[in-house]
């Protein structure tokens, strides 16, 4: 089957269309979900069902999961364990996203042949899909990095570590993209270095030699970046505008009151780099704003600090006796001369006194 289930909270949900074909209502919760799909395949009876399961692997969403079976497996899969993740009769419902993903936390490189791959390496594969596919079923979404490391990282790695990423969240290098059976395979290989006496293949050498490329980031629609609407691109919002669709773009552009001299017929490729100078100048004015306000605010306190100097409690000593009063601020061109006692020992005493911060 290749499709997809629209849900909705309202009964009694949108009406059908001519590729919907399956309809399924819940009155007790008020529920519909609507299977639209070019094909499906009905399976009418249970030997149907034991026969189709029986093709599958082992499913990281199933309680009965036999990871050990699974190992004895695949230890002995003549292919390489990016392959063999995406291999339905192998382990079932792990597709290109979520590679990248077990392989990228398991610190794993897509061309490491099953063969060389010890069992803890293999344990680390396989609780990665149990946490990543579990976690994806609760939330409905493809979320991978973990929630605290997510809070470190910051955008745009909230979501997921590589998959359609340009850097690595880690350790800042280059995300490297190949061919492998005609899917994309992402890869850190700071992150994802090959185990120690690993030798790959001829041909595997000669694939990512001939199609390895630094990843160019694009518009998923299977996993989206940007998917909250176009409010979340505008100014002070972190946005990649390789990222975002053309409604978007140009969404982005007038959040920013950017881009008013393109043409309405302006290809992606212009407005991106329209996006992405309307995004350097706004982060020029921030700098500018940075440097500014505290230029600012250390006149005001130096302003300030000269009034509370002016208003200082004045505490002059005589030989006999010790006299303290507040002084109010001089009026102009008498600084320093008002509020003076100038008795002899006054005198002298606040002489030594005003030398003393000069000399300070």
């Amino acid at each position: 089957m290749a499709g997809r289930f629209g849900t909705f909270d309202a009964l009694p949900g949108p009406d059908s269309t001519p590729t919907t074909r399956l309809r399924l209502e819940c009155p007790e919760h008020g529920l519909v979900a609507l299977l639209s799909a070019m094909t499906v395949d009905v399976i009418g009876d249970g030997d149907a069902y034991t026969k189709h399961r029986a093709r599958l692997g082992e499913d990281p969403l199933r309680d009965d999961a036999d990871p050990n079976a699974l190992w004895e497996r695949f230890c002995k899969l003549r292919k390489s364990v990016g392959l063999a993740l995406m291999d339905q009769s192998v382990i079932s419902g792990v597709g290109n996203i979520y590679r990248a993903e077990i392989l990228y936390k398991a610190g794993i490189h897509p061309e490491q042949p099953c063969t060389d791959l010890p069992r803890a390496a293999f344990d680390e594969v396989w609780r990665h899909s149990v946490e990543l596919m579990q976690r994806g079923f609760m939330t409905g979404s493809i979320l991978t990095v973990d929630p605290e490391e997510a809070k470190t990282l910051g955008e745009p790695w909230t979501r997921r570590y590589i998959y359609n990423q340009s850097r690595c969240g880690r350790c800042g290098g280059g995300v490297k993209t190949w061919d492998m059976a005609t899917r994309t395979v992402y890869c850190c290989e700071a992150c994802q270095p090959r185990l120690p006496g690993t030798a790959l293949p001829a041909a595997a050498l000669q694939r990512v030699a001939k199609t390895g490329r630094t990843h160019v980031e694009f518009v998923s629609h299977c996993a989206p970046d940007h998917d909250r609407g176009a409010s979340s691109s505008g100014p002070g919002q972190f946005v990649i505008p390789e990222k975002l669709t053309v409604a978007k773009l140009r969404a982005a552009l007038a959040a920013r009151g950017a881009g008013g001299e393109l043409k309405r017929s302006a290809l992606k490729p212009e407005l991106v780099a329209a996006l992405k100078e309307a995004i350097a100048s706004d982060a020029a004015a921030a700098a500018v704003a940075v440097v500014t306000t505290p230029v600012a605010a250390t006149a005001a306190q130096r302003e300030a600090e000269g009034a509370r100097r002016d208003e200082t409690t004045t505490t002059m000593t005589t030989p006999t006796t010790t006299k303290t009063r507040a002084v109010a601020p001089p009026r102009p061109g008498t600084a320093g001369l008002e509020g003076r006692e100038l008795t002899a020992g006054g005198a002298a005493a606040g002489g030594a006194a005003q030398g003393g911060k000069e000399a300070g």
